[in-house]
């Protein structure tokens, strides 16, 4: 946080966001009062099912269940992580905000999270080996993610702009909608 700037008494969700996992973790910047979540989570056996039940719809949870045991995994990681990112940027309760949100399929099988907040808000899943991370901010414009890798860290180094419309490589572009 101090090489990014970011002070302490500052709000997270609102300009940053942070997550770690498995003594990794990600620093997610936006511009100043700019709603933004990131998670971070190294993929390891889970019972999904089980899990499912604290996060997912039924529709989720029965969709879940229809994937093959590997598929189901990352499917799960990342739909926990795509929640568990929109929680910390629209501020709300863990884990049961992570319910105020759904997904659902475009007719070209496309993923999109359908969520109960006004506003347009922007997502991307990244994957790597072992781990699933995924980013959410407010507003159509771009947002600039950066982390560095440390000395024993099995995450590459990466800076990149997202932007609406385009996907930076190795990740899967997620649309996120008002559903009220």
């Amino acid at each position: 946080m101090q090489s990014a700037e970011i002070r302490e008494g500052g709000a997270p969700g609102r300009g940053w966001s942070l997550s770690h996992s498995d003594r990794h973790a990600l620093l997610l910047r936006a511009r100043p009062g700019q709603a933004c979540g990131v998670d971070l989570e190294c993929r390891r056996p889970r019972p999904v099912a089980r899990l499912a039940e604290w996060i997912a719809s039924p529709e989720e949870q029965e969709w879940l269940l229809t994937l093959d045991e590997p598929e189901q995994l990352k499917a799960f990681y990342r739909l926990w992580t795509l929640k568990e990112a929109l929680v910390k940027a629209m501020g709300l309760a863990f884990p049961g905000g992570m319910r105020q949100s759904t997904l659902t399929f475009d007719h070209h099988g496309a993923p999109r999270l359908a969520v109960t907040a006004a506003g347009t808000w922007q997502a991307r899943v990244f994957e790597w080996d072992t781990w699933t991370a995924a980013v959410v901010w407010e507003g159509a414009g771009a947002a600039e993610l950066s982390w560095a890798a440390g000395p024993n860290s099995t995450l590459p180094a990466m800076v990149c702009t997202i932007r609406a419309s385009t996907s930076p490589p190795d990740s899967a572009a997620v649309t996120l909608s008002d559903r009220r």
